[in-house]
């Protein structure tokens, strides 16, 4: 093979695998220093529904595309190679949206992913801010409506970016829509045997199946899960952790059931733990164990249950709760309160 003809599958300074490390590779981190400044500024800020991922992905497609170098081959940066690189870089910058902003709301006692299934699940809630009939409109958004808005906000992130990306790409390359060129060029382009390019769908699927791997491992949990029910020795775990708590001062989670006073613990179900205020009838705690500590809800009078995380210390005399407060429908943060066992 010779001229402009080169073997698309070995390295070379305008193609290749050398163009997916060159290119490819540093987009990717540019994905994630913009996801995670886009994490940071939601957390603090709050999200807007769309806005943020339109305005976050034109700023992103706008880099990637000033990452176009005019000697590059025209089929490295041709409509399917694009897609397949702001597929990847739209996804990875949202995953890195989304850890930032999960690490940064972590409740205490709560591993750095957990408030993603929280939310996700109803049991937690982010600050929004939209517009209805032409009204401002705030307050805490979970659950469905939460999974909704952001997947809404993923594609207009994607629409706009490729948009932008396109025509970014194509003032640097020099194309400026002519097509008959266009075709020229990839003619003679180091793809050309391998149409369409297929680089950056190699680099889609090679990171995707690494962060799968370490989202697994992540998820590992060495402890042995506990309780396992009707178990005998998870029933004796248990039975060690029962009996009489006093809270130091349990008012801002247990409230409008006061400042908590006494509690006992006792095993319940077989497989899980509840605590019933004392006097009986002002609250109710119950405990499970998931295999990494103990999640839970309080009934305290109200139809809807404060749920709870909570950890005992290593010789169980203490117990430690903590769980959201909220004034008005919103979250305002985490309250963590201790009981002592007698």
């Amino acid at each position: 093979m010779s001229g402009t003809l080169k073997d698309p599958n070995k390295t070379g300074s305008d193609g290749g695998l050398f163009w997916l490390f060159k290119r490819g590779g540093p987009l990717v981190l540019l994905a994630v220093v913009v996801g995670v400044a886009a994490g940071g500024t939601r957390w603090a800020a709050g999200f807007i529904p769309g806005v943020q991922g339109m305005l976050v992905g034109g700023v992103l497609a706008w880099l990637a595309g000033r990452w176009a170098d005019p000697s590059d081959a025209p089929a490295l940066w041709s409509p399917g190679q694009r897609f397949w690189l702001w597929l990847n870089g739209s996804l990875t910058c949202w995953l890195a949206t989304s850890v930032t902003l999960s690490v940064l709301h972590a409740p205490p006692l709560a591993g750095p992913l957990d408030w993603l299934g929280d939310v996700a699940r109803g049991t937690a809630s982010e600050m929004f801010f939209g517009a209805r009939l032409y009204q401002p409109v705030e307050g805490p958004l979970g659950g469905t409506g939460w999974i909704a808005f952001n997947a809404l906000d993923l594609v207009l992130f994607f629409l706009l970016g490729l948009i932008v990306l396109g025509v970014v790409v194509e003032k640097r390359l020099g194309l400026d829509g002519d097509e008959e060129d266009a075709e020229q060029d990839t003619e003679t382009a180091p793809c050309h045997t391998a149409t369409p390019c297929r680089f950056a769908r190699r680099l889609f699927i090679i990171q995707w199946i690494a962060i799968a791997l370490v989202f697994a491992g992540f998820q590992v949990r060495w402890e042995p899960p506990m309780p396992i029910r009707f178990d005998p020795v998870a029933q004796a775990r248990l039975r060690e952790l029962t009996g009489r708590y006093v809270f130091d001062d349990g008012r801002h989670l247990l409230e409008p059931a006061g400042q908590g006073g006494a509690f006992s613990l006792s095993v319940f179900a077989g497989d899980g733990l509840i605590g019933l205020s004392e006097p009986e009838g002002r609250y109710v705690i119950r405990l499970d164990y998931d295999g990494r500590g103990f999640r839970g809800r309080i009934l305290r009078g109200s139809p809807t249950p404060v749920y709870i995380r909570s950890q005992f210390s290593k010789d169980g005399r203490q117990l430690t709760l903590a769980g959201p407060i909220y004034r008005y429908g919103r979250d305002l943060g985490e309250v963590v309160v201790e009981a002592r066992r007698e």
